[in-house]
C-alpha cells in the first residue's frame, strides 16, 4: 500500500508506479473517480515486478486508509472526535457527506438493542433497493427487482419511451432484465 496526503498524489504516485514498472493490461481499478457503494476508495494497479512476480498496488489518502480498515462508520467517529465535534475546515466537508451517519449512530446510541436496531436499517438500505450505474459514472437508486427498462425511465423518460435494447457490464440483456448493486 502507497498512503499519500492527497487525491493529487494518488495518481501522481499511480504514474511513478507505472513510470518504474509494467503495468498488467486491465488491471487497474479506479475506486477514488468510482467509489463502491459502500464508501471504499483507492486506486488498485497490479504491476510486473521483481522475478516477473504479478504485485498488486493499492493507493489513497490516510482518510481513504481509514475507511478501507475501519469501515466508514469509525471513520466518521474519529473526525468528529478529533475536530472537537463539527464544523470547520475538512471536517466540516465531511460532516455535510455524513450527516446521514451521524444521525444512525445518535440512533443506535438512544435504542435500548442497537443490534436489532442496525439489523433494520441494514435491511431499510440493502434489502429494498439497489444501486447502479450510467455509463456516465452516475449512480442511480431503485427498488429492489427494477428492471433495466426502469433504469431507462429512471434516467429520463424520453429514454425509457425509445429504449430497444439495453447492456449491463457489457452484455447486451433483455429489456426485463432485473439489475442488482454495482451494475
Amino acid at each position: 500500500r502507497i498512503i499519500v496526503d492527497d487525491v493529487a498524489s494518488c495518481y501522481q504516485a499511480l504514474g511513478a508506479v507505472h513510470s518504474n514498472w509494467k503495468p498488467v493490461p486491465g488491471k487497474i481499478k479506479d475506486y477514488v473517480a468510482l467509489p463502491k457503494p459502500n464508501g471504499y476508495r483507492s486506486l488498485h494497479t497490479t504491476i510486473i515486478g521483481p522475478h516477473k512476480r504479478r504485485i498488486e498496488v493499492q493507493i489513497r489518502t490516510r482518510d481513504m486508509h481509514d475507511v478501507a480498515e475501519s469501515g466508514i462508520a469509525a471513520h466518521f467517529l474519529y473526525k468528529e472526535k478529533n475536530n472537537g465535534g463539527i464544523g470547520g475546515n475538512k471536517a466540516s466537508d465531511e460532516s455535510t457527506r455524513f450527516a446521514w451517519l451521524r444521525e444512525l449512530v445518535n440512533e443506535v446510541r438512544r435504542q435500548s438493542d442497537p443490534i436489532e436496531f442496525v439489523n433494520a436499517v441494514k435491511e431499510d438500505l440493502f434489502l429494498k433497493e439497489v444501486l447502479v450505474f450510467s455509463p456516465g459514472g452516475d449512480l442511480y437508486a431503485l427498488p429492489r427487482g427494477s428492471s433495466v427498462l426502469d433504469f431507462a425511465f429512471k434516467v429520463h423518460s424520453d429514454l425509457g419511451y425509445h429504449c430497444a435494447g439495453a447492456k449491463v457490464n457489457g452484455k447486451m440483456v433483455s429489456l426485463k432484465h432485473q439489475i442488482k448493486n454495482g451494475d
